[in-house]
């Protein structure tokens, strides 16, 4: 299997290789600035944000330094007390590259707690979906008040 993960940097006109040169130059834009830096790759480790779709048509989100084992493992089915387990075969469907592992620890929580529209926003890349969905919709939401005149 090969796919490309999405690196969150390229949002914003940034890249990374996953390559493990030596070192490996990395251009960072930052607005109308661009600025070169040269990374040890044999330091730096990636971690990987994944959300697979299960035979039943839920989503399982996980985290992993090696996507593709780990999708191998869930369609072995290696752990029966497992979500996936019985929920195969399972698909691989977003996975996005993080070199930061608590911001990656902090995605995958986040995402967790997602509705499943919300998920399917996210792997579709539907940005308008997915603000339309992180808008609070209690009661007590701001655009729920009344204004008094």
């Amino acid at each position: 299997m090969s796919f490309r993960a999405k690196s969150r940097n390229e949002r914003y006109g940034e890249h990374i290789s996953t390559s493990l040169n030596v070192t490996k130059s990395v251009s960072v834009r930052a607005g109308s600035r661009t600025k070169h830096i040269f990374i040890n790759m044999k330091t730096v480790k990636f971690l990987y944000v994944y959300i697979l779709k299960c035979s039943d048509g839920s989503y399982y989100t996980g985290v992993t330094n090696n996507p593709e084992r780990r999708l191998l493992q869930h369609n072995k089915g290696t752990q029966q007390d497992a979500y996936t387990y019985i929920r195969r075969p399972v698909e691989l469907v977003y996975c996005q590259l993080f070199t930061d592992f608590n911001l990656a620890i902090e995605w995958e929580t986040k995402i967790k707690k997602w509705s499943k529209v919300k998920k399917e926003a996210l792997i579709n890349s539907d940005w308008k979906k997915l603000r339309q969905e992180a808008e609070c919709k209690n009661e007590t939401s701001h655009k729920n008040t009344y204004r008094y005149k």
